[in-house]
């Protein structure tokens, strides 16, 4: 199997390779409990290395671009990092207060920056994949100050955590890779070109997608027996994520829609409010905080992939949907025009016909 082959495999399969990381991850910790607290310290490396290969190939002179984007880069901001963990919050109330972990877990979730994914569903649909890298790149580096800040606004205090830990986590798995990313980046290019690089940058994203399974099995490895003595927290989190990412969807698109004009500008910004870097928050929730909270990013990571493709569809079928409805306005305003183009079209299969 080719490099690019076992890349596409990954890009299409993504969904089911969470879910096996999840299955695979509960039965190791079921039956080899003592095996899976090995594993924990394997956490730090992985999640260094998936954030160090994602860093390689983003091109930060593209930050430059901000000027062109003002008013998108502001709301953007925003919505990434103030009005998703906003409205986490407020989800929250719809589940009981003996499940504050899971609350806290989905909380810690929204806070993160988006992950590499928005990139990809911002090209997928057609729309600003430069506005995407922008908005991925500038929130990741502005996520060092947001995540405690949202953190002690939202989580309840009978949660307890270390402000202190979180602080230092969030520099070694954010700034630590970034930094050492970056220079490793500069190095590369008086070796080769920026065409090779970028060339490299499917192949990262496998690496880095790997590295994510594996935090997600080992997080969930650590919390198996947890689960098992409490199998209803599962129906909790699930039904939690799904709520949270259907409702957060809709407010995005509805505000977004209110404040940015161009579709191709508002589809990176609702992507980036729904598409999180959750290997990210099970790392934080499994070294800043007390109890299960990482179970709560679990379940996001259950949920995210089939409902930012759920999204995918709605989105292409309102798109096409607004499309025909231009066209048939079209012909209605200027039938001769239609007509006109129509009769074109024909003369021109005639000419490559003779």
């Amino acid at each position: 199997m080719t490099i690019e082959k076992i890349n596409q495999f990954f890009r299409k399969n993504l969904f089911s390779l969470v879910l096996a990381s999840i299955v695979l991850g509960f039965l190791l910790g079921w039956q080899l409990p003592q095996i899976a607290a090995l594993l924990k310290s394997l956490i730090v490396p992985i999640l260094f290395l998936m954030i160090f290969v994602m860093i390689i190939p983003i091109e930060f002179k593209e930050l430059i671009a901000v000027r062109k984007y003002k008013k998108e880069i502001i709301w953007g901001f925003i919505a990434i990092l103030f009005l998703a963990p906003l409205v986490a919050y407020l989800v929250n109330f719809i589940i009981p207060e003996n499940y504050d972990f899971l609350k806290t877990g989905l909380i810690l979730a929204a806070t993160m920056p988006p992950g590499g994914m928005i990139v990809s569903w911002t090209g997928l649909l057609d729309a600003n994949v430069e506005l995407a890298m922008i908005l991925q790149t500038g929130t990741f580096i502005l996520a060092l100050l947001t995540i405690p800040l949202t953190l002690s606004l939202f989580i309840s205090k009978s949660v307890h955590f270390s402000q202190s830990l979180l602080i230092q986590n969030i520099a070694l798995y954010i700034f630590l890779p970034l930094t050492v990313g970056f220079i490793t980046q500069v190095l590369l290019k008086r070796k080769y070109s920026k065409e090779k690089i970028k060339s490299w940058k499917p192949t990262l994203a496998t690496i880095s997608t790997l590295c994510a399974l594996l935090v997600v099995f080992i997080s969930t490895s650590l919390k198996a027996n947890t689960i098992i003595s409490h199998p209803q927290m599962l129906l909790w989190g699930i039904l939690l994520a799904v709520i949270y990412y259907l409702i957060m969807f809709l407010v995005s698109l509805f505000f977004t829609g209110l404040f940015i004009d161009s579709y191709d500008n508002q589809m990176p910004i609702v992507y980036g409010t729904t598409s999180k870097n959750l290997s990210i928050g099970v790392a934080l929730a499994l070294s800043a905080f007390t109890g299960p909270v990482v179970l709560g990013v679990v379940f996001c990571f259950m949920v995210q992939m089939p409902m930012l493709s759920l999204f995918y569809k709605f989105i292409r079928k309102e798109e096409q949907e607004f499309a025909e409805e231009v066209e048939e306005e079209k012909k209605k305003r200027h039938p001769a025009s239609v007509a006109l183009r129509k009769i074109r079209k024909v003369g021109n299969n005639l000419k490559k016909a003779s």
